[in-house]
């Protein structure tokens, strides 16, 4: 998706391709690479495809050709948007996993919580509490608000899914700790009762009689290793 070779360019850029290559170095993949199929082998393309960076400044650029600065971007700017409309109009988007994991937004209100704690900036205690709250909104079942779900796996229309998979042991761990590191922060009670209702959860779940010592298994998901 990022990549391109000289000869589409060439084709897409005109008359522009001399000075962005001025500006732009066109790397070249190692030999070995697997090949991609839209790079043309048969237009003397330079083996692979390349990877485009830029090589020297704009005011380098200006210097050399003897015209503006004020040029130069606009020239690039025209190329930019040139190869950004073919890409879209050509080329796959390649996939992005948008998946939101319970654990890792408990160890986010920690960091967050904490951040503020060593600075009093307050847009990290905002955060933290943005975070708890998305947890106690989305991460929970409905009407079941103390039991955790795993991942949230937005759909290609911007919704959360209704697939659900119980949360391990590792999310409330994380999602108690957060809460407490939240209290500590902020001194608002209700995140202490969250994090002890969250725990009381956890050893419902998770706790084991026989053994005295937590599972990382239950009833509820009898298949986790």
């Amino acid at each position: 998706f990022y990549l391109w070779s000289p000869t589409q360019l060439r084709e897409v850029l005109g008359n522009d391709y001399a000075l962005f290559s001025e500006m732009y170095t066109l790397t070249p993949l190692p030999q070995n690479s697997t090949p991609l199929p839209f790079v043309d082998k048969q237009q003397n393309d330079i083996p692979g495809v390349l990877r485009v960076h830029k090589n020297k400044t704009i005011q380098q650029i200006a210097t050399a050709n003897n015209i503006s600065h004020e040029e130069v971007e606009l020239h690039l700017s025209r190329c930019i948007t040139k190869l950004n409309a073919t890409r879209e109009a050509t080329r796959q988007r390649p996939f992005v996993d948008h998946t939101v994991v319970c654990a890792w937004n408990g160890m986010a209100m920690s960091a967050f919580a904490k951040l503020y704690l060593a600075t009093r900036n307050p847009s990290y205690l905002q955060a933290a509490e943005t975070v708890g709250n998305f947890v106690l909104k989305d991460m929970t079942y409905p009407n079941q608000q103390y039991q955790l779900r795993r991942v949230l796996q937005p759909t290609h229309a911007g919704h959360a899914d209704t697939h659900y998979v119980h949360g391990f042991l590792g999310d409330y761990a994380a999602v108690v700790g957060g809460c407490i590191d939240l209290h500590q922060a902020s001194q608002d009670l209700r995140w202490l009762k969250h994090a002890a209702l969250f725990q009381e959860q956890q050893n419902k779940l998770f706790w084991n009689n026989e053994t005295g010592y937590t599972m990382t298994s239950n009833s509820v998901n009898s298949d986790e290793p």
